[in-house]
């Protein structure tokens, strides 16, 4: 029976490898139903989702549901159930309930895949392998993903990577969340990536507060501060702290407004810029300081914006939805007489629609972050290699300098489904800049790339799942006459889940 949970006779957008399935079913109901939820925070975790299904929301039921969307939303229940609310009551804080499954996918190919949280695939052939464990009781949460890399015939011959751990440890309490850990993070509407945190980067360890509910007749809120550092070897400052806020307001379930923030600061031999500096960087930037020993910021923010038009009155039709962001890179101080306050100096857009239609969902995505002097996510004055960990952006996948349009069709049934995309990717290559003028390089690297990808749900519980992909590339690396034509095919299974916890049967 849980077999059909992932995939039913929804119609949901799906952008990339990583994409889960049972995520992309929760976000749809919340859609269709017009449910008071933040569509666009950063925790969209199983555990989130089990505490939100029951009701959606921390104060309020769920809209009503048509016999489908009931069956859907039950077994989604029935695969969460150690998660939810119902196996937490009558216990201590302390006593948790259970849930765990595997994971593996077999790739093959030269192609880089895309929002994987930092994992590249280097090899020819790669296999990966992991645990997924969530922990619930009516205090705490504890989540770990231990994964197995396994990479052959690239660079070196065999390489074995045990160290792609993702875990989280705090407290869930109706509205609050406080915790530490390094979780995967995804902000706003945008189904290809966003411009200030996407799948594309590895994920940091980093402590956070965060609250989300509804306020009296205002709507629906979510804030949330993070605050830690990037664990990964760099080229410029090593373990530079990481700060990041997100504020988002739903005044009304169909449309959503956000505002976020990521920042650089301090890390190996750089002193911390002050307090009030990091919350409201009025001054982020030291121009007179050859020697580069003081404090310093990089900084980057956005504001996105989602609407979403329920539209199953219209026969087949389901909704459509409609977004956009703006983000700049840095952040110059301005003043309103003798108040200062922060603009946004270079800049990014995103743009996206997406029609629903029966079992149909056509998708279209474009973002561009190019700017004349501030490089997207890096070229920062110390923190030069900016947003990024292993040389992959924290942002949109693609990373920086580069214009992307991406256009996706799939076709969904109860147990099966099919996708298409095409993404068209220009990417400029900066090699320096002086004074106040960027130098590029003489080529501009393009890439076609074409994908698809199926799924069957597993009688027993799971799925199955087999894509591939084909690319064409100009310039490759801003190379001259260097062309290319790169593959990439996997295949991936995912278990039902084997959940426990007192005086519960499932």
């Amino acid at each position: 029976m849980v077999s059909l949970i992932l995939f039913t006779s929804s119609v949901t957008a799906l952008a990339a490898d990583g994409d889960d399935p049972s995520a992309l079913l929760w976000e749809r109901l919340v859609r269709e139903q017009s449910t008071a939820w933040i569509l666009g925070g950063s925790d969209r975790g199983d555990i989130a989702m089990a505490a939100a299904l029951p009701g959606v929301s921390f104060s309020g039921e769920m809209a009503p549901l048509d016999a489908p969307q009931q069956a859907e939303r039950d077994r989604l229940l029935l695969e969460w159930a150690s998660l939810t609310p119902a196996a937490w009551s009558g216990r201590d804080w302390y006593e948790p309930s259970f849930a765990i499954r595997g994971w593996t996918r077999l790739a093959e190919g030269d192609a880089d895949p895309v929002d994987l949280l930092g994992d590249t695939e280097p090899g020819q052939l790669s296999w990966r392998a992991a645990a997924e464990l969530y922990g619930r009781s009516p205090w705490l949460e504890i989540v770990a993903q231990p994964e197995v890399r396994l990479d052959a015939l690239g660079e070196n011959p065999f390489e074995l990577d045990l160290t792609a751990t993702h875990y989280w440890i705090g407290i869930r309490r109706g509205p609050m969340r406080v915790g530490f850990g390094a979780e995967e993070r995804r902000l706003g509407p945008g189904r290809r990536g966003n411009l200030i945190l996407a799948d594309g980067g590895m994920t940091w360890p980093a402590g956070t507060v965060a609250g989300e509910g509804n306020i009296w007749k205002l709507g629906r809120f979510r804030g949330e501060v993070s605050a830690g550092w990037l664990q990964r070897e760099r080229r410029d400052v090593n373990n530079p702290g990481m700060l990041f806020m997100d504020v988002r307001w739903a005044p009304i379930p169909q449309l959503e407004l956000g505002a976020s923030r990521a920042s650089l600061f301090g890390g190996e031999d750089r002193p911390f810029p002050s307090i009030g500096q990091l919350i409201l960087p009025t001054d982020p930037h030291i121009y007179d300081d050859p020697d580069k020993d003081l404090p310093d910021q990089d900084e980057i923010a956005g504001l996105d914006g989602r609407l979403t038009i329920p539209l199953d009155r219209f026969g087949p039709m389901r909704y459509a939805e409609f977004w956009i962001e703006y983000g700049g890179e840095d952040i110059i101080a301005l003043r309103a007489g003798p108040i200062p306050y922060p603009s946004l100096a270079g800049v990014a857009n995103l743009r996206g629609a997406e029609v629903a239609v029966s079992q149909a969902v056509f998708t279209v995505e474009w973002a561009r972050m190019m700017d004349d002097l501030f490089r997207w996510y890096v070229n920062h004055r110390i923190y030069h290699e900016g947003m990024t960990q292993s040389g992959l952006s924290l942002g949109h996948p693609v990373g920086g300098d580069a214009d992307d349009w991406w256009f996706g069709a799939a076709w969904i049934e109860h147990d099966w489904g099919v996708q298409g995309w095409h993404e068209r990717l220009w990417r400029v290559g900066v090699a320096d800049v002086v004074q106040d003028t960027v130098v590029s390089y003489v080529a501009d690297e393009r890439r076609q790339r074409y994908g698809a990808r199926g799924w069957y749900m597993l009688p027993s519980g799971g799925h199955v799942g087999l894509g591939g992909s084909l690319e064409r590339v100009t310039d490759a690396d801003f190379v001259p006459g260097a062309d290319a034509l790169e593959h990439r095919v996997w295949v991936e299974w995912r278990t039902s889940p084997f959940a426990w916890a007192p005086d519960i049967e499932f």
